[in-house]
């Protein structure tokens, strides 16, 4: 007797499709709407963002550097050529519809992004035949939410970050492939895989002019995606499905590799020891609860009967070599060399992507109920109990995260109000200020010409004699406040050979203040933690 209400307990979800329907209409407009306010800033805004906001002011597309030369110097470490596009077409929707680039990609972007995302979990769950869709959402969905315990993880990418070309990839690509890869195995007629298979092919393009991590993930997420193929030996298929989707990012990937040949490069591949994992879920209850959806997804695969969440063979396939990869990357030794071949460098964590983890995690909700309605009464409760007990919601202060208005740039306030002085102030020379408001500043105005930013993103700088590379890292570092001993010392020369009209600093001390002044510049902004101050005309000690 108690066996019959315990198995429908753990069915969880017993709805038909349009109940679940409505339910992942529900999640992804949720997930859209809690994008909305979710405010986590990010620096690497400084070389996509503000590409857009120079496209969107001058009206051109180059690939070279628009963040200190206005186009004449060569692109950033890493991005040349510039193969993603993403960024130009948004500044030409911004210059086209008269909307700023920030108030597009922080106010429209993130929440139809995120609820487009939403519905592409959705569809990936249903073309793997979850047993319980609407369950298998929910799980997957709170495993992003949960997500904010490591600034690399699924739901910090996908949910607080977006708008970035990456993340919009990670959160929308690599699910839609994946489902247009089980549309193959599913097709009915050699149209529909046909269909399927040009699905494939325009993702692989899509993902190429989102990021350029998409010429190494792509590739293997079409080889993961081809298992069920090369399980029943249906080698044109498979070989097919690799094909269209590896067709741009290896074109891509080729011409990078030629172009790079004569650039410097100075990120190194990752370390012999360095796990993708320990970046993207950390050491805590995310990492273990993804260990657990690996072991059930790999249980299903082998007795689909007691353990499979998935009700196709295909579905169980994918979704086990998937787990598989992942348990690769976990072998000392092995993202190194895989960096090492790819040439990867300092983005070979992003192997992780291949794995959909989410959506691994959340098939545990669709393990059958057998008898005493196990295994899924206890594993479903368990999992689900130990994501909201101890990870960490991306809305929690711990992430870094704050809430604030949907009309809000995903901005820290008062690097916006230091930037927004900036801009009103008009400087015809250099800007001298901490990367945060500097990346800021160039969102507002792309004639912004600062003298640093981050110092990944100056490295560039290193093989162009007149960019004054060691003046302006000594300044910058000044103004971040962390001055190597000389730094000071050299301020004055340093001012004066790159131009520099307006300076602001954070936290300053009484020697900067007094530099600052010695040099000509007069304090005229002082909000925060920061001080800002313009060279009088004809001001300097000459």
């Amino acid at each position: 007797g108690l066996a019959v209400p315990v198995w429908r307990a753990a069915r969880l979800v017993p709805a038909g499709p349009g109940r679940t329907t409505w339910l992942a209409l529900l999640v992804s407009g949720g997930l859209g709407a809690l994008t909305s306010v979710l405010s986590r800033p990010d620096l690497d805004d400084a070389a996509f963002v503000t590409r857009s906001t120079w496209v969107a002011g001058t009206g051109r597309i180059t690939d070279r550097d628009t963040m200190f030369s206005d186009g004449a110097w060569p692109g950033l470490n890493g991005q040349s050529p510039y193969v993603p596009s993403v960024e130009a077409l948004v500044g030409l929707v911004s210059r086209a519809s008269g909307v700023s680039v920030g108030s597009l990609v922080y106010v429209v972007l993130p929440p139809l992004a995120a609820a487009a995302a939403g519905w592409a979990l959705w569809l990936l769950v249903r073309a793997w035949d979850a047993r319980r869709p609407g369950a298998t959402l929910a799980l997957t969905a709170a495993f992003l939410l949960l997500g904010g315990g490591t600034a690399a993880s699924f739901g910090t990418y996908e949910l607080t970050r977006i708008w970035q070309g990456k993340a919009f990839f990670l959160a929308l690509g690599v699910p839609l492939l994946y489902a247009c890869g089980a549309a193959c195995w599913h097709a009915s007629s050699p149209r529909a895989r046909r269909l399927a298979l040009a699905g494939v092919g325009v993702l692989g393009v899509v993902g190429v002019g989102l990021t350029t991590s998409a010429t190494f993930v792509v590739p293997a997420v079409a080889v993961v995606a081809a298992a069920p193929g090369l399980l029943a030996r249906a080698w044109g298929r498979a070989l097919a499905l690799v094909a269209a989707a590896s067709a741009a990012p290896v074109a891509a990937a080729l011409a990078s590799v030629l172009v790079r040949r004569s650039v410097a490069l100075t990120a190194e591949p990752l370390g012999p020891t360095e796990n993708p994992w320990l970046k993207v879920l950390g050491a805590g209850v995310p990492a273990l609860v993804a260990a657990v959806a690996g072991v059930v997804v790999l249980l299903g695969w082998a007795a689909p009967r007691w353990w499979g969440a998935s009700g196709t063979r295909a579905g169980r396939a994918t979704a086990g070599a998937a787990v598989l990869v992942g348990a690769a990357l976990c072998v000392p030794w092995v993202p190194h060399v895989v960096s090492s071949v790819l040439g990867t460098t300092a983005i070979s964590w992003r192997l992780a992507w291949v794995v959909p983890v989410p959506v691994l995690v959340g098939l545990v909700a669709s393990v059958p109920a057998r008898r005493l309605g196990l295994p899924a009464t206890v594993l479903v409760p368990a999992v689900a109990l130990a994501l909201v007990v101890g990870a960490v919601p991306l809305w929690d202060a711990r992430a870094g995260t704050a809430l604030q208005s949907p009309r809000a740039w995903k901005v820290f306030p008062e690097d916006l109000r230091a930037a927004e002085w900036v801009v009103r102030a008009e400087p015809s020379g250099r800007v001298l200020a901490p990367a945060r408001v500097v990346s800021a500043a160039q969102t507002l105005d792309h004639a912004v010409v600062p003298v640093g930013a981050r110092p990944d993103h100056m490295a560039t700088l290193d093989t162009i004699p007149e960019a004054h590379a060691p003046e302006r890292r000594a300044l910058q570092r000044l103004v971040e406040g962390a001055p190597e001993p000389d730094d000071l010392a050299r301020a004055p020369r340093a001012l004066e050979v790159l131009d520099v009209e307006v300076a602001c600093a954070a936290w300053p001390g009484e020697e900067l203040r007094a530099a600052l002044a010695a040099a000509g510049f007069v304090e005229q902004y002082v909000d925060g933690p920061y001080l800002c101050a313009r060279r009088a005309p004809g001001g300097g000690s000459g």
